[in-house]
């Protein structure tokens, strides 16, 4: 909420011509979902396996992922440096996952295999939700909305969306409650907004 706080205030600050077409605001929520909801959801949940170095590593191939999906649906062009940095990017990941990733020394981590296993797994797939989420979001900025505009509401949706989502679990009053009983979290908010 207080990074769409912030964004609004940008929105207004710029003062950008909003695009209210059903098509551009349907392709944005869809991104916003992809992006925040199902990305955030499993990037989080992995690094609570694996660590958030790990989790984070192996969700940087997202920039590989989201090049190889332009290319297949929005006929951009990948060039041979471009696939050569894409298997550098494979090769190290791969090389530190090989090693194990070093989970033994993540306190939260068992260092099981199997567990490695399903917290790459998880990060992968956070990966592609965010490289399908720019995917789309690209769809719509090329449809005539303004790249503030639609990172404005991007953001707006996406967190409605995961309120309603952590309502639906109903894990929406427990995390207020562990953020409540965690004051130092609240100085850390503006940061992370920022």
């Amino acid at each position: 909420p207080r990074c769409v706080l912030l964004m609004g205030l940008l929105f207004l600050t710029v003062g950008a011509e909003a695009n209210r077409e059903p098509r551009v605001l349907l392709l944005l929520t869809a991104s916003a979902f992809a992006g925040l909801v199902i990305c955030d959801s499993l990037l989080y949940k992995s690094a609570l396996m694996i660590g958030p170095r790990l989790a984070s590593l192996v969700q940087s191939l997202c920039s590989c992922i989201t090049a190889v999906l332009g290319w297949a649906f929005l006929d951009e062009n990948i060039g041979w440096v471009g696939s050569f940095g894409i298997a550098v990017a494979i090769c190290g990941v791969f090389f530190v996952l090989a090693d194990g990733g070093n989970l033994k020394n993540f306190p939260g981590g068992t260092g099981g295999r199997r567990e490695l296993t399903r917290g790459v797994l998880l990060a992968l797939l956070s990966a592609f939700a965010l490289s399908v989420s720019f995917i789309i979001l690209k769809q719509a900025i090329l449809l005539g909305s303004s790249p503030t505009c639609a990172t404005f509401f991007r953001l707006a949706c996406g967190s409605l969306l995961l309120i309603l989502y952590t309502i639906a679990r109903g894990s929406f009053l427990p995390s207020l409650r562990s953020l409540a009983s965690h004051p130092r979290t609240w100085k850390l908010l503006p940061g992370g907004a920022l």
